[in-house]
């Protein structure tokens, strides 16, 4: 359990983010679209901080507003990078488990279609098996 846990430290932060954001169900789903949003606001505060320094080096207050809403505006870019990170890896997910649904289904039919055909003990066998990959499905 140990070297598992230090494998995984260099990960951490992002994996606990990650895991809280899908396991807190992360409802919303966030694009690129957004995160180059976050980014265009990030340079637009520096744009503003850059410009609140050149025209009044001697308001500290403004500069530190400023400053202020560029710190504000990466920890809200490092966020929504995290959900949209987490939504792609929830609809990778939920694609993978539809695939595998799509074959259950496929298979069962087959077998359905098997059984039909089939006599006594090879159609119980057949009936058994169908049985079990929709018990298998269900826990999908």
């Amino acid at each position: 359990m140990y070297s598992f846990i230090t494998r995984l430290r260099p990960w951490g932060t992002s994996l606990l983010g990650c895991a809280v954001l899908v396991g807190g169900g992360c409802s919303e789903s966030v694009s690129q679209r957004d995160v180059e949003a976050a980014k265009e606001k990030v340079n637009e505060e520096h744009r503003e901080l850059e410009k609140a320094r050149a025209q009044s080096p001697d308001q500290v207050v403004k500069v530190q507003e400023e400053a202020a809403d560029v710190r504000d505006a990466q920890r809200k870019l490092q966020e929504t990078q995290l959900k949209a990170s987490a939504t792609t890896a929830r609809d990778t997910y939920v694609a993978q488990v539809e695939a595998r649904l799509v074959v259950a289904d496929v298979r069962i039919d087959e077998l359905h279609k098997a059984a039909a055909n089939q006599q006594a003990f090879a159609k119980d066998e057949t009936n058994r098996t169908i049985d079990d990959i929709k018990a298998r499905r269900a826990r999908v």
